[in-house]
Formats: C-alpha cells, sequence, structure tokens
C-alpha cells in the first residue's frame, strides 16, 4: 500500500509539473498534494489529466472553482 502511494504522488506530481512547470507541485501545501495523490490512487494518470480545471483551480487558490471542478464521474 505504501508504495502505491509514493507512485500515485509520483503520477500528480509528473501530471501537475507538465501542466504548469517543473517545482510546481512541490509549492502546493500538503493539503492540495494529498488531494492530487489521491486522484492519481485512483483514476491514475490518463484519469487525472482530466481534471485540467481542478488543477488550474488549485494552483490559484479558487477553492470554489475547484469544488465545482473535483466531482468525479466514473
Amino acid at each position: 500500500m505504501v508504495e502505491d502511494l509514493k507512485k500515485a504522488r509520483k503520477v500528480a506530481e509528473d501530471v501537475f509539473d507538465g501542466k504548469f512547470h517543473r517545482g510546481s507541485f512541490e509549492s502546493l501545501n500538503q493539503a492540495k498534494k494529498d488531494m492530487l495523490t489521491d486522484f492519481a490512487f485512483n483514476l491514475g494518470k490518463k484519469g487525472l489529466k482530466k481534471y485540467k480545471q481542478f488543477m488550474t483551480a488549485l494552483k490559484e487558490d479558487d477553492f470554489e472553482k475547484a469544488k465545482e471542478h473535483c466531482i468525479r464521474k466514473y
């Protein structure tokens, strides 16, 4: 389980840094990193990439917008 979480965090970091720039993920607070890691764990890289507006909202500290765009549609 720990290894799975480490992999998910790496996926979250890669996707977020790919959308913005290298180091963007590390600049986030722990709660935001945890949210993105959770998405990566449950949806995978391809799934997380679909949440572009959610990631932008997290980066911009727009929590109302993030809330609107974090709904998972399975």
